[in-house]
């Protein structure tokens, strides 16, 4: 059974966390934010925080996030995304904790370019494999309890 995806994205500013989750529909969820930094760009240079104080208190709507993410220029150190269908969020630390909450994506990435998405949607995780193929993405991997080597779900 496949617990999700991993790949390496690029090292750059721009939209690289939009492309690779482009087969995402990000608005049917809420998304509770854990330990993330990342930036906008203005004339390639880091602008203000891309998330704000309220995206960790109260959690992102789903549009507000899709939208952030594919109509701006930005560049992402640390990613931890958790989308659940309501605003009720669960503490998560590990892949057992998510199954057993109602939590149904979480997308981690670490050091700018480590991409982990897990789900509990089986289609969604071939949909989103198969388009991080299409786009090269390097290092693609389906995460299964055999090579997943994560213990925690921490970025940092």
């Amino acid at each position: 059974m496949y617990r999700g995806i991993g790949c390496s994205i690029p090292n750059e500013h721009g939209q690289s966390l939009g492309n690779i989750l482009a087969p995402v529909d990000l608005a049917k969820h809420v998304w509770k934010l854990g330990n993330s930094e990342a930036y906008f760009v203005e004339q390639n240079n880091f602008a203000e925080s891309f998330f704000s104080d309220d995206d960790y208190e109260r959690g992102i709507d789903g549009a507000d996030l899709q939208k952030r993410l594919h109509k701006n220029t930005y560049y992402t150190i640390f990613v931890d995304l958790q989308g659940y269908p309501s605003d009720q969020f669960t503490a998560i630390t590990t892949y057992e904790d998510f199954l057993k909450s109602d939590c149904e994506i979480v997308i981690l990435l670490t050091d700018c370019t480590y991409f982990n998405f897990y789900c509990k949607n089986p289609q969604l995780i071939e949909k989103l494999y198969n388009h991080a193929k299409a786009q090269q993405f390097d290092d693609l991997q389906y995460l299964t309890e055999e090579n997943d080597g994560r213990t925690k779900w921490s970025v940092w």
